[in-house]
């Protein structure tokens, strides 16, 4: 039972060195939520991460390999604690911060050697370690969930790019939303730096998203299909299909687990100019004669519940 053990240890602490040292190297592999990017920058004492983990898959690996010639059982078990003391850590952080897919491949490999060691080593299974590998688990499912629904609940967009730096969540219906969209798509240079995620309130929300669907199909235009979007249609018009109603509540998802409840929410890492015509000169003439342009919808406006079917004004 040992030696079966033994080699689970090898073989996942030899798969953790790999996938930590491929990491290390740049080539973030599995790299498919924000948090891999920005973790992948992290160092402590200028050494990242990626190459701490890699070490420290090494060193369970060759006292794994070598315990009986060395005596080294103590040590391998200080190691793994450790290790797993100090995964928890990171994954109580992803749990508040961001979550990190290719972090959670190394915390399942970690887990899987915490695993193999219980079924070899006698010495390790004590309640202090049973309740660390507990905590590690509670944060491993948690992040492994914000990660899932990261991948695979992706904000749809009806108009422009994901990596678009202005994202636009509007109801079709939404008076508040029409105006500040049309202001954004109405300047050419600022539609394309935009990116539009439709809230559905509404069945008559889903009948104009469901009409942009097939007038884009039929080759129109995507900034004219979006400037109709926001008029009058009648009530007896397509339905979505199903792929289209599970992008509309993945968007619903994405946006509240974002905090917000009132459309339009337009998020910009930099002010946006509200003028129709955008002119940086005209701007910052303004701006030095002390005038202060109009906002991109009325401050009084209260907007539409992204929740409430009902009409707003």
């Amino acid at each position: 039972m040992r030696s079966i053990s033994d080699l689970f240890i090898i073989v996942f602490a030899l798969c953790g060195a790999l996938f930590c040292g491929l990491n290390a190297a740049g080539l973030e592999v599995f790299c498919v939520t924000q948090g891999c990017s920005l973790y992948a920058g992290y160092s402590f004492l200028g050494i990242s991460f990626y190459v701490y983990g890699l070490a420290g898959f090494v060193l369970i690996f060759v006292l794994t390999l070598f315990r009986w010639r060395w005596n080294a059982e103590g040590l391998l078990i200080f190691v793994v604690v450790l290790a797993v003391f100090f995964d928890a850590l990171f994954l109580a952080y992803q749990s508040i911060f961001w979550p990190c897919a290719s972090c959670m491949i190394v915390a399942m490999l970690l887990g899987l050697v915490a695993l193999a060691c219980l079924g070899s080593y006698k010495s390790l299974r004590s309640k202090m370690f049973y309740g660390l590998l507990g905590i590690w688990f509670v944060l491993f499912i948690y992040v492994g969930l914000s990660v899932v629904k990261e991948v695979v609940a992706k904000p749809w967009a009806l108009h422009g790019s994901d990596d678009a730096p202005i994202k636009v969540y509007f109801s079709p219906t939404c008076p508040a939303c029409k105006k500040v969209s049309m202001k954004i798509v109405e300047d050419m240079r600022l539609v394309d730096l935009a990116v539009f995620y439709p809230i559905a309130k509404n069945e008559m929300d889903e009948i104009r998203i469901a009409q942009f669907i097939i007038d884009v199909d039929k080759g129109k235009n995507k900034t004219e299909a979006l400037r109709y979007i926001f008029e009058e249609q009648n009530s007896d018009g397509p339905g979505l299909e199903i792929d289209a109603k599970l992008n509309l509540w993945k968007n619903k998802s994405h946006f509240a687990s974002q905090g917000f409840t009132v459309i339009p929410v337009v998020i910009s890492p930099f002010v946006i100019e509200p003028e129709p015509r955008f002119d940086p000169e005209s701007f910052l003439k303004a701006v030095g004669e002390g005038k202060s342009p109009a906002p991109l919808w009325d401050p009084n406006d209260a907007g539409c519940d992204a929740v409430s079917s009902q009409e707003c004004d």
